[in-house]
C-alpha cells in the first residue's frame, strides 16, 4: 500500500483556491511567509483534529496518492480563519483560564469543553464524510463553535 502523503497545500495551490474565492482580502493583504505559516498551522490543526477517511485521498494519473480537491480547499479556509482570527480576545481569555468576563454589561462565560474551537466550520463543512472529527474531551460528543466577538 501506498505511504499517505503529508496533509499540505502549496502556496500555488492556496493563491488559485483563493483567486476564485470571494472575501479573501485577508490572504491576499498577508505576506508569502505568513501565508506559509498559516497554510502549516492549518495542516497541524486539521491533522491532528481529525481521522481522515481513506477516500479523502485519490490516485492520480501518474500512481502518486493525493488529496482531494476538498481535502485542499479545507486547508485554505483553515488558513484564512486563522489570519483572520489568531489572538482573537476570546481565544486569549479561554487560553488563561478565564472563565466569565463582562464588558459593558455584556457577559460571556466559558468551559473548557465547549470553548471556541480551532477548526473553522468550513473547513469542517469541506471535510464533510472524508473524515471524522475527535471529540475535544473524553466523554464523547463533537467540537462545537461558539463565536464571540469581544
Amino acid at each position: 500500500m501506498a505511504e499517505t502523503p503529508e496533509l499540505c497545500a502549496s502556496l500555488d495551490e492556496a493563491e488559485a483556491y483563493f483567486a476564485a474565492r470571494p472575501h479573501s482580502d485577508a490572504w491576499s493583504r498577508a505576506g508569502d511567509d505568513e501565508k506559509r505559516r498559516a497554510l502549516a498551522h492549518a495542516a497541524l490543526v486539521l491533522d491532528s483534529a481529525c481521522q481522515f477517511t481513506s477516500d479523502a485521498l485519490y490516485v492520480a494519473a501518474d500512481g502518486a496518492r493525493k488529496w482531494r480537491p476538498r481535502i485542499v480547499a479545507a486547508l485554505c479556509e483553515q488558513a484564512l480563519w486563522s489570519l483572520l482570527h489568531s489572538g482573537g480576545a476570546a481565544e486569549s481569555l479561554v487560553a488563561l483560564g478565564v472563565s466569565r468576563a463582562e464588558i459593558a454589561g455584556i457577559a460571556a462565560s466559558f468551559r473548557a469543553n465547549d470553548s471556541t474551537t480551532l477548526v473553522c466550520t468550513m473547513a469542517r463543512r469541506l471535510i464533510g464524510r472524508l473524515g471524522s472529527f475527535d471529540s475535544l474531551d473524553d466523554g464523547g460528543g463533537s467540537i462545537a463553535s461558539t463565536p464571540l466577538a469581544l
